[in-house]
C-alpha cells in the first residue's frame, strides 16, 4: 500500500465516522424513585418510578410514569425511511412534562383538559457549597422556595442541564431532590447513555390551546369552592378539595377562601 492510497483510506474512514456520529442524537435515560409521604395517613408512603429521557443534541427532554413508556414511545418510518420518536400522552396518562431548553418552555399534563405552558425560568435556586456522591458522581447542593415549598436538591455537572418532573434550573443534572416537608422526594436509580438514529418530535404539537399556571389555579380554585357548597339533597353536604399536591393550588394565604372553608368544618364537622 502506498503511501498516498494509506491516507486516503484514513481519510474516506475519518469522514465516515463523522458522518454517522453526524446523524446520532445523545441521548440519556435517568430513572427517578418518586416518593409521597402522607403525613395525614400515619406517614404511609407511596413509591413509584419515573423516567426522565434527555435528548441533549436537541436540547429536549420528556419525563414520565416508567409503566406508560412502551404505551406512550413508538418508532414510525418517515417517507425518507428514517424513525422518528413519537410521545402521544393520552387517556389516564398524566404527569408528562415536555421541556423545550431552546425555547425555555415546559409544557406539563395536569389532565386530559388542562395541558398547561409554562417558563423554566420559575426557579430561583441558592447554590451551597455542601457537596457529596450519588451514583458515582460528585453532586452539590441548592435550595429555593417552589409553589408552596422548600427544596433541597442535589445535582451534578458532570451531565446535562435536567432534572425531574417540573424541577430544573440548574448548572447539571439533578440527582436527587425533596421537599423540606419530606411530601416529595426524587431521587436518580440508574443513569445510562446512547447515541441513537432518532428525530424527537413535539408531543404537543397537536394541542392548540395551553392554559398558564395562574388561569389553572384560579379555576382548581373555583372548582373547590363549588364542591364545598355542593348539595344535592337537604342531607348531604359538600365536600372538601385539597389546596393542591406536589404545587400548592390555593394560597394559604387566600383570605376569602379560608373564610370559606372555615365556615364549612364549622357547619359539617
Amino acid at each position: 500500500m502506498t503511501r498516498q492510497y494509506f491516507f486516503l483510506v484514513i481519510g474516506f474512514l475519518s469522514l465516515l465516522s463523522y458522518s454517522q456520529q453526524n446523524d446520532q442524537i445523545n441521548f440519556y435515560k435517568i430513572n427517578y424513585l418518586k416518593t409521597f409521604t402522607f403525613e395525614h395517613l400515619a406517614n404511609q408512603k407511596h413509591n413509584s418510578n419515573y423516567t426522565l429521557n434527555i435528548y441533549d443534541d436537541f436540547n429536549k427532554s420528556i419525563f414520565q410514569k416508567e409503566n406508560n413508556e412502551s404505551n406512550l414511545v413508538e418508532k414510525n418510518k418517515t417517507k425518507g425511511g428514517n424513525p422518528n420518536v413519537t410521545f402521544t400522552p393520552s387517556g389516564k396518562n398524566i404527569g408528562v412534562v415536555y421541556k423545550d431548553y431552546e425555547l425555555q418552555d415546559m409544557i406539563y399534563k395536569y389532565s386530559n383538559k388542562h395541558i398547561m405552558k409554562d417558563s423554566m425560568t420559575i426557579f430561583g435556586w441558592k447554590i451551597i457549597k455542601e457537596t457529596k456522591k450519588l451514583l458515582g458522581y460528585n453532586c452539590q447542593k441548592a435550595t429555593m422556595n417552589f409553589r408552596g415549598r422548600d427544596y433541597i436538591a442535589w445535582f451534578t455537572s458532570d451531565l446535562p442541564v435536567g432534572g425531574p418532573w417540573k424541577f430544573d434550573g440548574l448548572p447539571g443534572m439533578i440527582l436527587e431532590i425533596k421537599s423540606t416537608d419530606d411530601f416529595i422526594k426524587f431521587k436518580a436509580s440508574s443513569i445510562n447513555s446512547a447515541y441513537l438514529n432518532d428525530n424527537l418530535e413535539n408531543p404537543f404539537n397537536a394541542v392548540n390551546k395551553f392554559i398558564t399556571w395562574q388561569e389553572y389555579k384560579d379555576r382548581y380554585r373555583k372548582k373547590a369552592i363549588r364542591a364545598l357548597s355542593y348539595r344535592p339533597t337537604a342531607s348531604s353536604r359538600g365536600f372538601e378539595y385539597s389546596r393542591g399536591g406536589i404545587e400548592i393550588f390555593i394560597d394559604y394565604d387566600d383570605e376569602e377562601y379560608n373564610k370559606i372553608i372555615k365556615n364549612y368544618r364549622k357547619n359539617n364537622h
